[in-house]
């Protein structure tokens, strides 16, 4: 159910000021009501395999970054290869731990209304969060798990970190879409 709000546009004797607010009720003096959905109602929340798409998108497009620009160079982990571990639907937000030769990051989609956060507490830590564009799978929000994965020494080990991370990422971003919303 959307709750409504009333909206009174007053005018220019009001305000002291012609333009917008003059053009805006059209020299109606009195003012002008007028019922207004609350846009901060809830979008609604994607099916679960709306995370499977998002996951699989998401590694189609990282899988890319790393042979164009990553395959090779001394700061990728050559035991590590990129991969997806533990994709959610947390509220209305798609999440998926992305893993890759370089880095360990959460990766969220949240609605294009919702107002990212500067900040995501993840294990009692807090992370910077970075939105980010890539064809493919278009905007997205990511925060550093492990900015350094050169030490690991095996896929198995990367991602039972990135599968310990996936529920104190996830609880965060359920934190952060319930204070938005």
């Amino acid at each position: 159910m959307l709750r409504q709000h009333r909206l009174r546009a007053i005018g220019p004797e009001e305000t002291g000021s012609s333009g917008l607010n003059a053009a805006f009720i059209a020299g109606n003096s009195r003012g002008v009501t007028q019922d207004l959905p609350d846009l901060r109602t809830p979008a609604p929340a994607p099916p679960p395999e709306a995370a499977e798409d998002f996951a699989e998108q998401v590694l189609t497009a990282f899988e890319s970054v790393y042979h164009r620009f990553f395959r090779g160079d001394p700061v990728a982990n050559p035991r590590l290869r990129v991969e997806t571990v533990a994709p959610a639907v947390v509220l209305d937000t798609m999440t998926v731990v992305l893993v890759t030769p370089w880095t360990l990051n959460g990766l969220f989609c949240p609605p294009s209304t919702a107002v990212p956060p500067e900040w995501l507490d993840v294990s009692g830590r807090p992370r910077r969060v970075f939105p980010g564009q890539i064809e493919g799978v278009g905007r997205y929000l990511s925060v550093h798990l492990l900015p350094d994965v050169s030490h690991l020494q095996s896929p198995q080990q990367v991602r039972t970190m990135a599968a310990a991370f996936a529920g104190p990422f996830g609880a965060s971003v359920r934190q952060w879409r319930t204070e938005d919303r």
